[in-house]
């Protein structure tokens, strides 16, 4: 099942309507005038998510003797047989005072001739029960193949009237076998004892094969053509774009956080007994979160040596926000090849999927995998606000992306099918999650109590003669931070050293709980 929906645009004024009803559709892009150059763009989603969108109807212009005469066109539309009939019925009712009589004899005369003329070209297909390669009738084929370490390849021969020799096909595989030659008179071959053999006569079953040299440049041809249709639906609706709209352009962040480093930098000797108690609010603006969490790292051992009570929680938030971020944008740079400041399909490599201008995401394609990247990207850079320009589809696949997100998107305005597919989304997203465990604190090992017990010793010795109350809040702390690495199943070894062994004269005054925490993440 699909759901289809018509656009009709306005060239003149950029005005667009939506409808899911060919007729309303085919009215209205009738009434536009013809030197507005209205179109019909036809958006398709099917049940599994898939998308498409062409241009099902258009104006289209000549120019003779100075003078410029516009002409609606239409056809098959691209397999759509109601809107073809709604726009034929609407044609016809306008044209209603100028048609022929039914039984105008003159006006039978010319339907039985047209009617003629089409049976005659159905019927005057010349390869109709031959088979062809490359749209020639093949009439002989010569094959040899062979196992090439566990690949069948394949060299054909063929015979074709009115080209100059034989045609070669050389080193095929399977597939391009069957492309050449089609499946049933693959399975001929590779049934045929020997490595090699000739088929002819009623042997060849009637089939239409394209060589890989003519499939390359065929597929050419369509990537061309969608290009052009890309072009002509840029200039509709503009380029497709995603760009930060929360007041604060790159250029503006980047100047802010080096603004705040140097100011933390010049006030930092003056600030050292006090780091403990500010450093929430010293970085609430910051957005380099390495640089924040590795000062909030800081600030953390500052306290712990000057008995101060540290904050670990607001370093833990920020270590996993920073993670959180460099994984999104380690998925993008997974799926896609990053070449300066272009991101490549992988699977057609020559083909930008969409480029980065700092500020603002950029891409040709209304391609839904593009949306999610780029809706994923927002994510990570924490653009909390986004606007959207472009294609319909391309608009409301972004907005769906981004609403999962938390993030608010301006440029589009959501019908209510938009809502309901969104609460959908959100609906098979929370059933995908993981669900919560027993939540019940497990028995302590072994292995965690002796850290916890080697850990207390240790702070008891470096805590000695600070306030009581400082020396609890410190233990508890370590306490939760090792319960939280028990979980995880990363609670530190304890290694055991020979009593007569040198003493080991590593300084252990900065020994602190350890905030885990992955490395930068850089492109």
């Amino acid at each position: 099942m699909t759901n289809v929906t018509y656009t009709v645009s306005n060239a003149a004024s950029r005005e667009t309507h939506e409808t899911a009803d060919p007729r309303e559709a085919a009215r209205k892009f009738m009434d536009t005038p013809a030197d507005h150059q209205p179109a019909i763009i036809r958006s398709v989603q099917r049940d599994d998510g898939q998308e498409s969108a062409a241009i099902a109807a258009s104006t289209w212009l000549d120019s003779k003797d100075g003078q410029t005469s516009f002409h609606k066109s239409w056809g098959p539309t691209n397999g759509d047989p109601d809107l073809n009939k709604a726009l034929d019925d609407e044609d016809r009712a306008r044209r209603r005072d100028h048609t022929p009589a039914l039984d105008d004899p003159e006006w039978k005369r010319q339907v039985a001739a047209l009617r003629e003329t089409s049976d005659a070209i159905r019927a005057a297909d010349p390869n109709a029960d031959k088979l062809t390669l490359d749209d020639a009738e093949v009439r002989k084929i010569a094959f040899s193949k062979r196992n090439d370490q566990g690949v069948m390849r394949y060299d054909l021969d063929l015979e074709q009237p009115g080209s100059n020799g034989v045609r070669m096909l050389k080193d095929l595989d399977r597939d391009q076998l069957v492309d050449a030659i089609g499946e049933k008179n693959a399975n001929t071959i590779d049934a045929r004892k020997g490595d090699k053999g000739v088929l002819k006569g009623k042997e060849l079953a009637p089939d239409y094969g394209l060589s890989p040299e003519e499939t390359a440049r065929r597929t050419q041809a369509k990537e061309d053509r969608k290009e052009a249709d890309a072009e002509a639906l840029k200039a509709i609706f503009g380029e497709n774009t995603v760009e930060r709209s929360d007041g604060l352009s790159h250029d503006e962040i980047t100047a802010r956080a080096a603004a705040n480093r140097n100011r933390d930098r010049d006030r930092l000797p003056a600030e050292l007994n006090g780091l403990g108690e500010n450093a929430e609010s010293k970085r609430i603006d910051i957005e380099n979160l390495s640089e924040k969490a590795h000062e909030q790292d800081e600030e953390n051992r500052v306290a712990a040596n000057t008995g101060k009570q540290p904050n670990f929680d607001p370093q833990q938030a920020t270590e996993r926000e920073k993670n959180h971020k460099a994984e999104l944008l380690e998925k993008v740079h997974r799926d896609y090849r990053v070449a300066g400041s272009s991101f490549y399909f992988k699977d057609r490599p020559e083909k930008i999927a969409f480029k980065d201008k700092g500020n603002k995401l950029v891409t040709s394609a209304n391609d839904e995998r593009v949306a999610f990247a780029m809706a994923t990207m927002a994510e990570a850079r924490g653009w909390n606000t986004i606007k959207v320009n472009g294609h319909p589809d391309f608009r409301r696949e972004v907005w769906m992306e981004a609403s999962l997100r938390g993030i608010q998107v301006k440029g589009f305005t959501p019908q209510e099918r938009d809502v309901k597919e969104l609460d959908e989304r959100r609906e098979r997203a929370m059933r995908n999650s993981v669900e919560q465990g027993d939540t019940r604190a497990p028995d302590k090992t072994g292995k965690q109590k002796t850290v916890e017990a080697v850990a207390a010793q240790l702070f008891a010795e470096k805590l000695k003669g600070q306030n009581p109350e400082v020396q609890r809040q410190v233990m508890q702390r370590i306490q939760q931070e090792l319960s939280a690495r028990a979980q995880t199943g990363k609670v530190p070894e304890i290694k055991v050293y020979d009593k007569n062994a040198p003493a080991n004269t590593r300084d252990t005054d900065r020994t602190r709980p350890q905030v885990e925490r992955n490395s930068e993440r850089t492109r």
